[in-house]
């Protein structure tokens, strides 16, 4: 199973082994601002293309240990808020986490 971990400092991708163990892990930092002492915000597409990058990475990785992957899990630390165009597909306002 591809495991992958949205953290707010980072994006974490694993698979998760028939035996339990996590292997091929890859970690990608995400960077966040404070606009105001209250607010924490990042970059929508920074948080999606560093998802896809960890998970590129940690399916390639698998497929060269000859592991198949069969399955996606997605884990999140805390609440962020996005919000998307629905015709573009474009972040209208940066993530409030």
């Amino acid at each position: 199973m591809l495991a992958v971990d949205e953290g707010t400092t980072g994006t974490r991708a694993g698979v998760v082994l028939d035996s339990g163990a996590v292997d091929h892990v890859r970690y990608r930092p995400i960077e966040v601002s404070h606009p105001d002492v209250a607010s924490v915000e990042q970059d929508p597409w920074e948080i999606w293309t560093a998802t896809l990058d960890v998970c590129r990475q940690a399916l390639a990785s698998a497929r060269d240990a000859h592991v198949e992957v069969t399955a996606v899990a997605l884990s999140t630390q805390r609440a962020t808020a996005m919000l998307w165009d629905r015709r573009t597909g474009r972040p209208l306002a940066p993530a409030v986490v």
